[in-house]
């Protein structure tokens, strides 16, 4: 299958999936994605859309351990993060996210001395670390900005397949969370 017919296929069943198993299996994955990164300092997000993984139990997590949580804003064609807190106020963007009400923005230079670690959604990923996301390329340009980081995607274990088409602007991710298992 090419990215068109993967992208429209996974997407269809990510906003279908049973609403009361998307919220166990949404915890399952938030507390496992905590325990392997919670010695990290920065945790680059996402509130969760169309069927994502909701992070909701993962944010708490971080928020009571004091951690730094941004979550991405589209800004022309480019994916900026910016800070989101326990209190934080959010407004909808014009693809319909939520993102934060601030000018806090992430970064890196000020972030020298901290592990981060970026949680990344998509439609679909692959047993070696590529994802299908959306199409517009946002992440993959972002994340070629931040190499020193983790980079991990966060779905739901029917997301995942053998094998996805790939090319040079697709960047890899380091790992893989579902609720079953950790690639």
């Amino acid at each position: 299958m090419d990215k068109v017919t993967i992208r429209k296929k996974y997407l269809d069943l990510r906003i279908n999936y049973d609403k009361s198993i998307r919220e166990k299996y949404s915890d399952i994955i938030s507390e496992s994605f905590y325990k392997l990164y919670k010695e990290y300092d920065v945790f680059l997000l996402y509130i969760s859309n169309k069927g994502e993984v909701d992070l909701s139990l993962l944010f708490r997590l971080l928020w009571d351990y004091g951690k730094r949580v941004y979550l991405p804003m589209v800004n022309g064609e480019n994916l900026e993060f910016y800070l989101y807190e326990k209190n934080s106020q959010l407004k909808i963007d014009k693809f319909g996210i939520k993102i934060p009400i601030t000018s806090n923005r992430f970064k890196i230079e000020l972030e020298s001395n901290s592990r981060i670690v970026v949680g990344i959604p998509g439609i679909a990923f692959d047993l070696d670390h590529n994802r299908i996301g959306y199409g517009k390329g946002y992440y993959d340009r972002y994340l070629k900005t931040i190499r020193s980081s983790k980079f991990v995607g966060i779905a739901y274990d029917f997301q995942l397949l053998d094998m996805l088409p790939a090319d040079e602007n697709d960047v890899k991710l380091d790992q893989l969370v579902t609720e079953i298992k950790i690639i």
